[in-house]
This record gives structure tokens, sequence and C-alpha cells, in this order.
């Protein structure tokens, strides 16, 4: 893909470039003695050097450490960077610094993911922070083929549905492991902790499997609130990797309480390998809680992005079939039947009453209404229709598959599970405790959970819902989903991570 060749801090963020900072960079360096390997002939490789500040770090904190640095040495340090304006004044800039002769190809601008196959004895980088679904369209074909071939995702359209949030930082570092790195060889990171502590889309990722190889985690370095990276709100950190080297069940977790100050704990993983790490502790894991696999959580209702064409503010009764809906952008008549009520954080203040509602044009038992069905309902017909550019705009490969057959009002997260009658549904969005409740209806019609704000598990009776609702208050779940660290996060408690509670039986 073609760039300007002077790119402003949000073309950076826009391409998930955010460089480490030095001082950083050299603690992590002086940690793990990366510099003392590399004097004593080790081979050092950054896959994507932005503009080589972790090259930088390392030939500072052995000048710090009064290590002679030769020729040889620097022969055995390398780095890739795509962007051409990241390396422009590289060579110059360390050979002023540091009073040294660098060779010309150090850092070579290459795209890292196309570069053949090398033997490093040691991988250290900091590679792209940046989500596939982020990603510019015409880039996201050549990478689906890449995140396949490297084994991290399975069928290609995997990756467009909940792998979407994978990160291209485990793509680069598969690859690097793979093909860059030789047998037995060591591995330095920084992460953004989505890597190791999200559920879902990383879970192959964190089972280390390489063609022919492994790797595991050896230690997880967790920046807690510190600001280490200028312009990054994601949770981020720095981990240790080594090739060919079984994965353990305990590993060291580390968070930054202060600069210089390490809390030190153990970590494992949730469930089974591969899926995400949490807080070890002595205490016993809450029994895992049957229920029905159609019972199993799932997030609220996803418009694509449309939320002013399917949610309201409010609602006015017009005559026994018809209803006034208000948001900011409209006002609508639409047919009652076809508007539910939907859950929003008032009802977990114990409001009663609903206070938003949803146009569904769908049928009870959660198939989307076809052409000859949605033209029985004029009013929802013709307000479709009028929305029609916006509705086909949406992106995403499960919205095209039925937006292409004519139904352009299709949405996400929609299913027979939907509409029942009995709800446990959660918060799942940016909180600090775990506090389901039962939802039943509300003036006959079933409560609808919101997007990924909320999740839910629904039941076709009052009985199995109070049943499990009295399971999943076992206090050793919420215990468990703060050792996750993702208090107040948009992963506190998705339908992924909820799944490691549960335990699914035959209908």
């Amino acid at each position: 893909m073609n760039r300007p060749l002077l790119l402003t801090r949000t073309d950076k963020k826009k391409i998930g470039a955010f460089f480490t900072p030095l001082d950083m960079a050299e603690t992590m360096i002086q940690t793990y003695n990366i510099h003392r390997k590399w004097a004593s002939g080790a081979s050092v490789l950054d896959p994507t050097a932005g503009n080589g500040r972790l090259l930088e770090a390392l030939i500072r904190t052995c000048q710090n450490n009064k290590i002679p640095i030769t020729g040889d040495m620097l022969g055995r340090l390398k780095g890739y960077e795509k962007e051409k304006e990241f390396i422009l004044n590289f060579k110059e800039r360390i050979e002023n610094s540091y009073s040294l002769t660098i060779p010309q190809n150090m850092l070579s601008q290459r795209d890292f993911l196309t570069v053949e196959p090398e033997s490093w004895d040691i991988l250290l980088g900091n590679p792209p922070w940046l989500n596939f679904t982020d990603l510019p369209d015409e880039e996201k074909e050549d990478l689906k083929a890449l995140f396949k071939h490297y084994g991290l995702v399975g069928k290609g359209r995997h990756i467009l549905l909940g792998h979407s949030r994978i990160d291209l930082a485990a793509l680069i570092i598969q690859k690097a492991m793979q093909d860059h790195l030789k047998v037995g060889g060591e591995a330095y990171f920084f992460i953004p902790l989505s890597l190791l502590l999200n559920e879902g889309a990383h879970n192959t990722f964190r089972k280390g499997i390489l063609a022919g190889d492994c790797f595991s985690i050896q230690e997880i370095r967790d920046f807690g609130a510190n600001n280490v990276f200028q312009d990054v709100n994601t949770r981020c950190g720095f981990t240790a990797l080594k090739k060919s080297e079984p994965q353990k069940n305990r590993i060291p977790y580390l968070t930054l309480m202060e600069r210089g100050q390490w809390k030190s704990e153990m970590s494992g993983t949730v469930g089974q390998q591969g899926s995400s790490y949490r807080i070890l502790d002595n205490e016993l894991s809450p029994p895992l809680i049957r229920l029905a696999a159609d019972s199993r959580p799932r997030q609220g209702i996803n418009t694509g992005g449309r939320n002013q064409i399917f949610i309201f503010d409010r609602l006015e009764k017009e005559s026994e079939d018809t209803v006034r809906l208000y948001n900011k952008s409209r006002s609508v008549l639409l047919p009652d039947q076809l508007v539910y009520p939907l859950i929003t954080s008032e009802q977990f203040k114990g409001k009663e009453r609903a206070n938003r509602f949803i146009f569904l044009p769908y049928k009870r038992n959660g198939k989307v209404l076809g052409l000859e069905e949605i033209k029985k309902y004029p009013l929802a017909y013709q307000y479709l229709s009028d929305q029609k550019d916006q509705l086909t705009s949406r992106k995403g490969s499960m919205l095209g598959s039925t937006m292409k057959m004519g139904r352009f009002w299709t949405l996400l997260g929609v299913g027979p599970y939907t509409f029942s009658s009995w709800k446990i549904v959660w918060e799942a969005y940016g909180k600090k405790d775990f506090n389901p409740r039962i939802f039943h209806t509300f003036e006959g019609k079933p409560w609808i959970p919101n997007q990924a704000l909320q999740a839910a598990c629904s039941f076709g009776s009052e009985e199995e819902a109070r049943r499990v609702l009295t399971d999943l208050k076992h206090p050793g779940i919420n215990r468990i989903l703060k050792q996750q660290n993702m208090e107040g996060t948009c992963n506190w408690a998705q339908p992924g991570r909820m799944a490691h509670f549960m335990q699914y039986v035959p209908d």
C-alpha cells in the first residue's frame, strides 16, 4: 500500500505505530540481559523496528554498562521496517549519538511479512498495535491468507467473525517465532495485553503452535496504570517467549506499580490451554454451571453501526397497532409488533419501565423477515426502503451475505434466543463487579440485550433461569473475573470469558 512520505500522528495511530520509549526499552533489555547475550555472540532481530528505537536501546544499554561494541556485534543486529519515513535518519542518528559506524543495511525498509525465513538467536520487537477489523480493506485479503498460513485462524470466514478482533501483532509474532527464530531461541515483545488477557480472537495464538515446533510464554509484564506509551489507551505490557519449549501451567505475572517497582504474582489460563490468563490464588474454582447449549452466553443485538436507524429513546402509542418512535435524528411511525424494549444501564439500577426501544424486522423464531413478509407491514417496509443506502453501506461478511439476498435490514446477533421470555443478563462492558439479573418481559414483550454492552443467557422457563442465576452468583466467578485484570474495560465479562464457567449439555 502506498502511503504519504510524511505521516502525521493520526496516520501513525491508524497503522498501529507506537514507538517504544527509550527508557522502558532499556529497562526491559537490562532486566532480561539481552545486551549481554548480544555481546556474547547472540544475533538479534527486530521484525518491525519503526524508527529503530529498540536497536538504539540495545546499543545504548551496552555503552551504559561499559560493554565495548564491536563491528561483529553490529553485524549481528538487524531490523525491518515497512514505512520509509521511520528509517530515514536512523544511521545518521545512531552514528552521531554513539560514535559508531553502522552497517548500511542494519535497518532495512521491508514489510516483515514478506521477508524470507532466516535464523536468529533473539527476537526483540514492538509489533504494530492494530486489529484486523481496523485495517484498510485493500490489505485484508492478503492478510487473511497469512493468518491462515500461520495457523492463527481456521477457515477464512472465522477471521470475519469473532476473530476479526485478532491483533496484527499476533501475526507478526507468530511469523517471527516460526520463520526467524532458532530452535530454543528467546523472544521479547512489547504487546497490547489483549494478546494474553482477552478471550476469543487470540486463543489459538496462546497455544503456541508452530509448524513442526512450539513456543511458550515465559513471563508477562503488565504496565498497569502507568502511561508508558504516548497516545496509547489500550492496556499494554511486555512478554518473554521461548521457542521449542512446552507451555508451563504457571508463569510469573509482574505488574508495574510505579517506575522501578513491580508486583510479582503467578498466572495461569482461566480454562484449557489457549484461554486467557488470570492471576492465580489458592482458592478453589467454582463448580461448572450446567446448562443447555442453546442457553450459552451471547452478546446483545448489533446494528452494524446503524443504531440511529434501529434504536430509539422514546415511544408513544399512536393506535392499537402503531407506535411513534423518537431519537436524536428522527421521528418515525412503525408497527408496534416489531418494536421491543431494549435493556439499558437504568434497568440494572432498578428501573422497571423501558426507557429505550429497538425496531426488529424479525419473526419470533429469530428469522429475518423476507421481502414479501416485510411488505405486510407497510410502515416498516417504507421506512427500511428510505434507509436502504445507509443499511447497504454497512461492512462485514455476515451482513453482506444476507444483504445480497435483498434482506438489507438484517442485524447481527439475532436468533430464537433473542425472543426468549426469560433471560439472565449482565453488564459485560466497563464494569468492576459481576451482577447478573433475571429479565422476563415488559408489557408482554421480551427484553432485548444491547450489543457488546450486555451479555445474556436465554431460557425457556423461569425455573431454569433461576437455577442458573443462583450458580452465576457464586463469589468465585466475580473473584476470577477480577483476576483477569479486565475491570473497567470493554472485555469485562463478555460471552467468551463467561463460557469458562459453564458446561453445556444436550438440550
